[in-house]
């Protein structure tokens, strides 16, 4: 599938804002905010519930601010 409409703002695909936005940073905290950048980005556009999406952001952003306290 190319183009998913839940994965398209104002014309713009999601992977490449997530792309710009991680790019300076190492490999894990990158992963993390991108991963929670994804689900966040289509949070109103796949499922009728939001709050699935937010809430699998929430897990990647703890998980990320986890790893920084160990």
């Amino acid at each position: 599938i190319t183009r998913p409409a839940h994965y398209r703002l104002a014309g713009v695909e999601a992977w490449d804002v997530i792309e710009d936005a991680v790019k300076p940073l190492p490999a894990v905290p990158a992963y993390h905010i991108a991963s929670a950048l994804k689900y966040l980005l289509r949070a109103s556009r796949k499922h009728d519930d939001w709050r699935f999406d937010v809430g699998k952001a929430r897990q990647h952003l703890d998980r990320l601010l986890r790893a920084g306290r160990e």
